[in-house]
């Protein structure tokens, strides 16, 4: 019998305690092993991330970490007229999706990393 642990799945990122992710004989099945703190710390931290936050919650964050003028300035800079108008669009959604390519684009080429949007949503979904 398998001891009661944690278990995790690397394809899914999810984590089980019971039932165990096992075959009759008791081994666990394929793609599964027990978690280590590390696995259970990203699947918490990532259950933590909010998939999505209202525009006034993100601009709100925005201002709070002293992003806010040079997200809307770098908008207003794209040369391009469809690619501003395309930006202008996808920043003025009701609704900022964390998986959004044009968002999470904007905040690396800006110097911001994939945590620290994750932390921005974070801060958003407070507001």
């Amino acid at each position: 019998m398998i001891e009661q642990h944690v278990y995790f799945n690397i394809d899914s990122v999810y984590l089980q305690t019971y039932p165990v992710p096992a075959n009759e004989a008791g081994d666990l099945l394929p793609g599964w092993r027990v978690a280590s703190a590390q696995d259970v710390a990203r699947v918490e931290r990532a259950a933590a991330v909010p998939v999505s936050v209202r525009r006034r919650q993100g601009r709100l964050a925005l201002l709070e970490v002293g992003k806010l003028d040079m997200f809307e300035e770098a908008i207003g800079s794209i040369v391009d007229p469809g690619e501003r108008r395309a930006a202008q669009i996808e920043y003025e959604a009701d609704t900022w999706e964390r998986d959004n390519a044009f968002l999470l684009r904007l905040w690396l080429e800006h110097g911001g990393t994939a945590e620290g949007l994750d932390e921005l949503f974070i801060l958003a979904s407070s507001k």
